[in-house]
């Protein structure tokens, strides 16, 4: 609904000394990452932390990846939210006399530990798998 995902720091925030009123600390942001504008109120979102690689899907079945491998240039410095490195486009499958499926939401998403393979699960029981091909 804010067309950003946020990145907090746990650690950071739970050091805070809370207030003594209500027992409230603010959330220790990171990072403003670009996101879908919708509303739709959870995401679908799983990480590769070896690879230092974030990814969420949206409600059109798009995936959203984002490579954070260095954080201290982040958009707080800058005030604008960080690009997504790239974005992956659900591919449009067409049923046999029913005409083309419209982009499903993306439920979950998984990767494996050296993001060679990205899976993507919809609201429509179907599932999309990417593989990583080396540029050269």
């Amino acid at each position: 609904m804010h067309c950003s995902i946020y990145l907090w720091s746990w650690s950071r925030t739970k050091a805070q000394r809370p207030d003594k009123k209500d027992r409230t600390v603010g959330a220790v942001v990171l990072a403003e990452l670009q996101w879908a504008n919708t509303e739709i109120p959870y995401l679908a979102l799983n990480t590769c932390p070896g690879r230092a690689y974030i990814v969420c899907g949206d409600d059109k079945g798009r995936l959203w990846t984002y490579h954070v491998s260095n954080l201290q240039k982040n958009s707080l410095h800058t005030g604008k939210p960080i690009l997504p490195t790239q974005v992956l486009e659900w591919l449009t499958p067409v049923r046999k006399d029913h005409g083309q499926l419209e982009g499903p939401s993306i439920n979950s998403v998984a990767m494996d530990p050296e993001l060679n393979f990205l899976v993507a699960l919809s609201d429509k029981n179907m599932v999309i798998v990417w593989k990583r091909e080396e540029s050269s």
